[in-house]
């Protein structure tokens, strides 16, 4: 069964207001955002800094959140997952705050089976952004190129959007 339309979110990257206040930080969000962000991704071994830096930088914590149509589909709820990822990852409702860190653990875990070798999360970020196929061409070039398969290399190989969604959520990370 489909999970109701929610309405679109004109800018999630706006700074978000919760009963009055600026959500800028996981202690501004709603309870059951903050437990769900601290307890869920210990299940599958992910640092729940790198959920939460995710999750601010996908939707300032907004539950809410749609983003715009794209060829893949809307990103749906604060984790921003499309429609066939959540339903890869039995995500039957993106807008649930509970399965959409679920979901976003299950994925994240995923991705570190596939890039957890660079040990750093900044491959982890892109690949939740844009996709690991993306992320697995552009470490191809950089090989190809005879470069070092670092961030700084693998960057110049992704959309300008995802080093943009790489740089925010590093910052979030690293605060």
């Amino acid at each position: 069964e489909e999970a109701p339309a929610k309405p679109a979110t004109p800018n999630v990257k706006s700074v978000r207001r919760v009963g009055g206040r600026k959500v800028e930080s996981l202690e501004d969000a709603p309870q059951e955002v903050q437990d769900a962000i601290r307890e869920i991704p210990k299940k599958y071994g992910i640092d729940s800094k790198l959920v939460d830096a995710i999750a601010y930088t996908e939707s300032r914590y907004n539950p809410d959140a749609t983003g715009p149509d794209t060829p893949y589909g809307n990103a749906k709820g604060m984790m921003q997952i499309i429609d066939a990822t959540a339903k890869g990852l039995g995500v039957k409702d993106p807008y649930d705050i509970k399965q959409a860190v679920e979901g976003a653990s299950k994925l994240l875990k995923e991705l570190r089976g596939q890039f957890g070798g660079y040990k750093d999360d900044r491959f982890l970020m892109a690949a939740y952004n844009s996709n690991p196929r993306k992320l697995k061409q552009a470490i191809a070039k950089v090989r190809a190129d005879g470069d070092d398969v670092t961030w700084s290399n693998v960057s110049k190989y992704m959309p300008t959007e995802t080093q943009k969604y790489v740089q925010e959520a590093s910052r979030r990370l690293l605060a």
